[in-house]
């Protein structure tokens, strides 16, 4: 796991890496009106329940302006093993600023690479 920025780690320890990541795609930079309650409200209709209801006790009743995150993304792209250029278009960034992103930091992480059995090994 990438550690998040601290203003989502509460997110992603509570609802995953995965479904935090994909709100985080869904909704940056956007300010969102939270409902005091998850059960039944647009938010959970649009970004599921468990995410809905994690927002609704830490802001319920208030605006959330949800964060961009776009180092934690690039390095959770990076991990899955996209391109810079997917990367660049996932994130919303140039080409040149995730070069950036990943030079600055812990760098890039390792990509998790699926095994291909059809494939022998050259070395």
């Amino acid at each position: 796991m990438i550690k998040p920025p601290a203003h989502i780690a509460w997110m992603v320890d509570a609802v995953g890496e995965d479904s935090a990541l994909r709100f985080i795609e869904s909704a940056a930079g956007q300010r969102l009106t939270i409902p005091r309650k998850a059960a039944g409200s647009r938010l959970a209709e649009v970004y599921g329940d468990d995410v809905a209801s994690v927002i609704c006790d830490r802001y319920g009743g208030d605006f959330y302006i949800v964060p961009m995150c776009k180092t934690w993304r690039i390095k959770l792209y990076a991990r899955m093993g996209l391109t810079v250029n997917e990367m660049a278009a996932r994130a919303g960034i140039s080409f040149v600023a995730v070069h950036q992103k990943l030079a600055s930091g812990d760098g890039r992480p390792e990509r998790i690479r699926p095994k291909d059995e059809r494939q022998t090994s050259l070395f």
